[in-house]
């Protein structure tokens, strides 16, 4: 888990697709956003984005697995995300740049049970639907919007 104060980058990558990159200033609740090397900052849903930043800071696991099954499933991932988020280290008294991938892919085509792995960690956790379709939900929209007068 972490707190939007600590975001500072959230990258998505489904298959076939470029990688969405959305830098978080947490200053000022502000977005720039990259979509492969096109800049997008102006198509993203700033709610859709803070949905997504709230659902990967708090992502909870309804169950856990060590299936080969699961483990296989998620070497072919349907989306995948790179968080990165400042970290302080009161051992050392300094804060710095953590980075985590968590990767998440169905059991099985079309079981509609969807699992995640952070990092390569060998505990694959389990999300519920509704947290998945948050996680996959479109983050931009097809054109930027009209300026208002």
């Amino acid at each position: 888990t972490f707190s939007a104060i600590n975001l500072k980058e959230i990258r998505r990558k489904t298959p076939g697709e470029p990688e969405l990159v959305m830098e978080y200033d947490h200053r000022f609740d502000a977005w720039e956003a990259k979509l492969g090397d096109e800049v997008v900052t102006d198509r993203l849903d700033r709610v859709r984005a803070a949905q997504l930043r709230e659902a990967l800071g708090s992502l909870t696991a309804v169950d856990w697995t060590t299936s080969p099954d699961v483990f296989q499933a998620l070497q072919d991932p349907v989306i995948t995300f790179t968080v990165v988020i400042t970290e302080y280290d009161r051992a050392i008294g300094k804060s710095s740049d953590v980075t985590r991938t968590i990767r998440f892919a169905p059991r099985a085509p079309g079981t509609g049970i969807f699992y995640g792995q952070m990092d390569n960690s060998a505990d694959l956790f389990q999300v519920d639907r509704e947290t998945f379709t948050d996680l996959i939900a479109p983050l931009l929209v097809r054109q930027a919007p009209a300026d208002r007068p």
